[in-house]
């Protein structure tokens, strides 16, 4: 459970650092095709931070980043196709499996999509 607990807050601390410097930080992953194509001197996977902080996370939690990518894209939230885009990624897990990632997934959501805060009494 400690550990669970740890890559959570390793997870929390990824998003944080994505959200913050991360996704200004130039990495051919994350660039537009057309980008890494014409200027492609700017990307060095060897000292890429993105890479090593992706690379640093725990195989769980870099599934789920992937997942939430392919979940919560333009396209899947638009067309209000997220949940069977979801369903259909994760239709061989087990129900442990899916309460850890649902988790995993949550904390994602939340760092990119924080709740507002209420102003009531």
């Amino acid at each position: 459970m400690a550990t669970r607990r740890r890559a959570f807050a390793d997870l929390r601390e990824f998003v944080g650092w994505w959200l913050g410097d991360g996704q200004h930080t130039p990495c051919c992953q994350t660039a537009d095709a057309e980008v890494v194509e014409t200027d492609s001197e700017q990307f060095n996977c060897e000292t890429c931070e993105v890479a090593r902080r992706i690379e640093g996370l725990d195989t769980e939690n870099r599934r789920a980043w992937g997942l939430f990518h392919q979940v919560c894209s333009r396209f899947a939230m638009e067309t209000r196709s997220s949940g069977t885009v979801l369903a259909q990624l994760t239709r061989e897990e087990d129900e442990d499996d899916m309460r850890q990632l649902t988790t995993r997934l949550a904390i994602l959501y939340d760092g990119y999509y924080p709740r507002k805060k209420s102003h009531g009494a």
